[in-house]
């Protein structure tokens, strides 16, 4: 594997975006609630690669899928946690998968599909 992790600090390719990070926890009387924590990440994103695509699920490979590589761990969701939302370029994007590259420089590869984010709660 390479090691690329030169590149996320090289600020011709660096750019800061925002991600939610929605934790979901369950009230005393059983029902889920949503909280989000806006966050301010350096990485680099790009338009995903054909080959990239095709690791997806063809419902996630209709919408525009972006690639995000930063130091800092998306997460695609979790029994805690929904997807990150990814805010870059106006357009938000949901976190549908991730490649964790920590042993080969501290990084982490996410692939994240554009989302209508309207009438939706955090």
């Amino acid at each position: 594997m390479l090691d690329v992790s030169d590149l996320l600090d090289d600020p011709d390719f660096r750019q800061n975006f925002t991600v939610a990070r929605i934790t979901e926890t369950v009230t005393s009387k059983g029902r889920a609630e949503l909280s989000s924590t806006n966050l301010t990440i350096s990485g680099v994103i790009v338009p995903a690669t054909p080959r990239q695509l095709e690791r997806l699920p063809e419902a996630d490979r209709s919408s525009e899928i972006i690639a995000v590589y930063s130091r800092e761990p998306l997460t695609p969701g979790s029994d805690m946690f929904k997807p990150d939302l990814v805010a870059w370029r106006g357009r938000n994007y949901r976190v549908v998968s991730l490649d964790d590259y920590a042993d080969y420089g501290g990084w982490c590869a996410a692939l994240a599909a554009a989302e209508d984010m309207q009438g939706r709660e955090p």
